[in-house]
């Protein structure tokens, strides 16, 4: 084991409180780290031990050396690092669970607060909430928190009526439910409190109310009604005298509307408030004295110097001008010889206005004493909060001091508690330093997140909001570090140099955003005006569009609650022009209700008389006549309408309900038509499923289908198509099985013709040997037999493997190679094929004589494809020949055969 360790120890072992402390609040020493706790608790030297605490990560053991420290300074240490900790939103911050029993058990304000603003659990800054009572502060949370539940647990603890006006006005274009609920709040608290302006407002509700109802048609008995009458009783302040009189005409039109029997709703009046005007006092004839003219003069100057003196006094209370006042005005009175009726009633205002200066200088003394009594107890608790290191609420008692100086400043009795505070003056400017080391690193940190807030994926409201928070909070750590008296303390500048670039460089990060949304605000702003533009035209015109002119109370009502949309100069005034274009454009609309009424009360009528006239055909054309005519009068509001249509149908219902009947029977029919057609289908598509060999025995049953979809009455369009287009289908795959029959019969015959050729050749040359024919036969087709030329073709096969001759004589072998030379250039003619040189006559020769029998009508008009396969079965049919050479000709025929297909 080494030595040096034992001789050279580290710096937070060292004997030197400064070094140790030092040490302590740096070295990363894994020991080190390890004994911060118990440093913490235990070391000697408070500085040590407020060193230690700012770098303890448990709550549990800073609480506890919290509670056993007796030093101010190091309490404030662990104090403020319990803030940090408890406010801190680091990756590496102590778990949620500690922090909630550190709001639960503190009864450290400035810690509530810090947790309240600046923890980023909600759950954990509503618990801190629940914990602070003062108002100013639940105002700032219910305003600028980032959570809605986190916002509304604030304003649930706010109890002044001032802080809650605040925050409805902060939260109208940021929080429109919490705006609105807490405006419902203070409407209710001021209506029970008997405000005149909440009342007045209520009671023009109640008003408003009980006239629409009585508008349409309720009675004194509704529920509705009697709701408003136990309202208006229930109010807790006097009634203005205009509105009582509203409210006892509106119950009026209730009481002539009540059926016979029905009592009226009893009239509910305000007592008179009684008079304060004082009775004049009873006159008796006073006596008439005689007075000399030079004495009452001397009075009357003495009266008027006095009652000049005493509004100074009032101004500016002195007891010793009092006195004096009071004595020089004895002494006038003293001078006086026999004083009459006209000196008695000056002597009387001055007694009566002396009292009055005297009281007031009563006041003033008690006042003045409260006062002192006030700074001496607050002296006395600016050294008890000094002694514990409480230095914010050391700061608000020197500045309450600082306030009561100015009033207490010329009391000789003051200059002792003013030298008592000035030595405690060192103590708070200690205190007020650790304050603000504490405090440089929360600007730090600050200052960090100020500098990344640009790079963070945050909406550019929330960027502005965090400014504006951290530019607050910044303001707020300047004047926690402020002393009363003193000059202006602050941060180093340098600290407030970065922290002021990195708000304007993240302030800059959201300028193309705000600059967008102020276009788009100034482009809705300039549509809403034309809105209300339209609004105005529709209201102003002799005869709007109705609808038109709805639509456009639709969309004003519309603009009026997205005002948040346009530029917040315009909101006010644009919101007036709305509600004044709704106004007056409802005003409107509620005279054309009531005409639209008239109108539709009338066919209303007219539909009852319907049902005396005998022929119904004529009663359904009025009907429909009236239709036309109710739907043509127009609209009113939803209820009123349902309720309008619901008596104007029911005198026509009963008119249609045969019309129903026939019409239900005649879509029964045709249901039953569609089934029908339906099933047609489904059986042709069962068939279309077929192999086409199948379906082809089956085409009988599928001409059948096609009679019977005939007969099935008039077709469903959709049906109709969908059948015609599985015919197409049926006939497209029957054509297109047919014409692969015929290629396959059609390549069968040529491989027959083919086989007999070679038979023929091998007879001729004697080479036909029984393993030949045995392999010929073999290589017959299957070819049906019901075809003259397969017959033809193969009895010319039997024949050659008999060794028999064919039943035709073939002594005119050259005359068939004329034929065979024939029906080769026919086809090539065809099928626009040159013929070889060599055959240029004959081509030519076959085309004059094809002309020429044409035109005399000996050549039997067909088409090329009949002609071409005419002329193929005699190719297949010619008996064998040598020459010309029969495989040249064969293969030309072939060619011109497809050149023919492929046209």
């Amino acid at each position: 084991m080494s030595w040096k360790p034992q001789v050279f120890k580290s710096g937070w072992q060292h004997r030197d409180p400064a070094i140790r402390a030092a040490a302590v609040a740096q070295d990363d020493d894994p020991e080190l780290l390890a004994q911060l706790a118990r440093i913490c608790e235990e070391d000697e030297d408070a500085r040590v031990r407020g060193a230690a605490a700012q770098r303890v990560e448990d709550i549990g053991t800073l609480l506890q050396a919290h509670s056993r420290e007796q030093d101010p300074a190091a309490r404030e240490a662990l104090q403020a690092r319990l803030r940090v900790l408890g406010a801190s939103s680091a990756p590496e911050r102590p778990a949620i669970e500690d922090r909630l029993r550190l709001v639960a058990d503190t009864e450290d304000r400035e810690l509530l607060e810090a947790v309240a603003e600046h923890a980023p659990e909600p759950e954990l800054r509503i618990a801190a909430l629940g914990r602070i009572s003062r108002q100013g502060f639940l105002g700032d949370r219910a305003i600028r928190d980032a959570d809605a539940e986190v916002r509304r647990t604030a304003a649930a603890g706010i109890t002044r009526r001032s802080t809650l006006q605040r925050v409805i006005e902060a939260t109208r274009g940021t929080d429109k439910t919490l705006h609105q609920a807490l405006e419902r709040r203070l409407y209710q608290e001021l209506l029970a409190a008997g405000d005149p302006q909440a009342v007045a407002r209520e009671a023009l509700a109640i008003c408003e109310a009980l006239e629409d109802a009585a508008l349409h048609g309720a009675s004194a008995g509704d529920a509705g009604v009697a709701a408003r009458r136990v309202a208006w009783e229930a109010l807790a302040g006097p009634v203005p005298t205009d509105l009582q009189s509203r409210y006892q005409r509106a119950l009026e039109r209730f009481t002539t509307g009540a059926v016979a029997g029905e009592p009226a709703p009893p009239a509910v009046t305000e007592p008179a408030p009684p008079s304060t005007r004082p009775a004049a006092p009873p006159t008796e004839p006073a006596a008439e004295t005689e007075t000399p003219a030079e004495d009452h003069d001397a009075l009357q100057a003495a009266f008027d110097a006095f009652m000049a003196g005493a509004a100074e006094v009032a101004a500016k209370p002195s007891a010793r001008r009092l006195k004096g006042l009071q004595r020089q005005w004895q002494s006038a009175w003293n001078a006086l010889a026999a004083p009459g009726e006209p000196e008695q009633n000056l002597a009387g205002q001055v007694e009566s206005r002396l009292a009055e200066l005297q009281g007031m200088l009563r006041e003033q003394q008690e006042q003045q004493q409260a006062q002192l009594d006030a700074a001496t107890s607050l002296v006395e608790r600016l050294a008890q909060e000094l002694e514990e290191g409480a230095l914010h609420q050391a700061l608000e008692s020197r500045a309450k001091l600082q306030e009561l100086a100015e009033v207490l400043a010329s009391d000789q009795r003051w200059h002792a508690i003013k030298a008592r505070m000035a030595t405690m003056q060192g103590r708070l400017r200690e205190l007020r330093d650790w304050q603000h080391w504490s405090n440089n690193k929360i600007r730090k940190r600050m200052i960090e997140e100020m500098r990344v807030l640009p790079e963070a994926d945050l909406h550019p409201d929330a960027v502005l909001a965090r400014i504006k928070e951290l530019q607050s909070r910044w303001k707020e750590l300047e004047e926690s570090e402020q002393i009363p008296g003193e000059r202006h303390f602050s941060a180093a500048p340098w600290m407030w140099r970065k922290f002021s670039a990195g708000g304007q460089r993240a302030f800059e990060a959201t300028k193309p955003f705000l600059d967008k949304r102020d276009e788009i605000r100034t482009k809705h702003l300039a549509e809403t005006k034309a809105l209300v533009a339209e609004a105005r035209d529709l209201i102003a015109s002799e005869a709007p569009d109705w609808q038109a002119l709805n639509r456009a109370l639709r969309r004003a009502r519309k603009a009026l609650r997205s005002l948040d949309e346009v530029p917040a100069k315009a909101r006010k005034g644009l919101a007036a022009k709305l509600k004044r274009a709704l106004s007056d454009g409802q005003a409107r609309m509620q005279e054309h209700y009531e005409e639209v009424e008239k109108v539709k009360r009338r066919l209303i009528r007219e539909a009852a008389q319907l049902a005396h006239l005998d022929d119904r055909a004529e009663a359904i054309g009025r009907a429909k006549s009236l239709q036309s005519e109710w739907k043509a009068a127009g609209s009113l509001w939803r209820s009123r309408e349902n309720q309008l249509w619901a008596e104007f149908r029911k005198p026509i219902d009963p008119l249609f309900a045969a019309l129903k009947a026939e019409d239900a029977s005649r879509q029964a029919e045709r249901s039953a038509e569609r089934d029908a057609q339906r099933a047609l289908c489904a059986e042709l598509e069962a068939l279309l499923e077929l192999p086409d060999a199948e379906l082809t025995e089956h085409e009988g049953k599928a001409r059948g289908l096609e009679d019977a979809w005939a007969d099935a009455g008039k077709p469903d369009p959709a049906l109709r198509k969908r059948f015609q287009g599985r015919v197409r289908q049926l006939e497209s795959r029957l054509a297109a099985h047919r014409r692969t029959l015929a290629q396959a019969r059609r390549a069968q015959r040529w491989e027959l013709a083919e086989l007999v050729r070679r038979a023929e050749t091998a007879q001729r040359s004697n080479k036909l040997t029984d393993p030949l024919k045995k392999k010929l036969t073999r290589s017959l087709p299957d070819v049906p037999g019901d075809d003259a030329l397969v017959s033809a073709l193969l009895a010319r096969f039997q024949c050659a493997l008999d060794g028999q001759a064919p039943e035709a004589p073939d002594h005119d072998a050259p005359e068939t190679g004329t034929r065979a030379q024939r029906i080769c250039i026919a086809l090539e003619y065809l099928a626009g094929k040159p013929s070889p040189p060599a055959e240029k006559d004959a081509r030519m020769q076959y085309q004059v004589e094809r002309l020429s029998a044409s035109m005399s009508g000996e050549l039997q008009r067909e088409s090329a494809s009949t002609e071409a396969r005419r002329l193929e079965r005699e190719w297949l049919a010619l008996p064998y020949f040598e020459e010309p050479p029969y495989d040249a000709l064969q293969k030309r025929v072939r060619d011109a055969l497809e050149a023919l297909q492929n046209k």
